[in-house]
Order: C-alpha cells, then structure tokens, then sequence
C-alpha cells in the first residue's frame, strides 16, 4: 500500500511539473509575441488588430502572429 501512495504522489508532483512547464512557456510565448509587435512597425492600422488578436486570444493569437504577422511589418 506504501508503494501505490509513493507512486500517486510522485505522479501528482509530476503533473504538477508538467503543468508549470507549460504555463510559462505560454506565457513566454505570449510575452515575446506581444513585445514584437510594439517593437515593430506596421502597414495602416495593422498593429492595432495584433495587439487586440493576442490579449484578446492569448496563446493562439500569439501562435498566429509568430506564424503570419512577423512577416508583415515593416523594416
């Protein structure tokens, strides 16, 4: 019985790992996103639209700007 707590409790501490992992690295993916896009410049009214796509849709909105929007500001 010792054996299957030290093994539930070892996979609670693990998912818990996991878990943290993967909150900070979408929040480092949504940080870095929403500081390229107030770094750089856009056409028209273009940077405005990322801004709202990204608060508004943090972690997929994020992935659509990295994917599709880095490429369209201006140098």
């Amino acid at each position: 019985m010792h054996s299957l707590l030290l093994f539930i409790d070892t996979f609670n501490v693990a998912q818990s790992l996991l878990l943290l992992a993967v909150v900070h690295m979408s929040t480092n993916v949504w940080l870095v996103a929403l500081f390229d896009v107030s770094r750089n410049r856009f056409p028209n009214n273009e940077k405005i639209a990322w801004r709202q796509l990204i608060v508004y849709l943090p972690l997929l909105g994020a992935v659509i700007y990295l994917l599709l929007g880095r490429n369209r500001k201006i140098l």
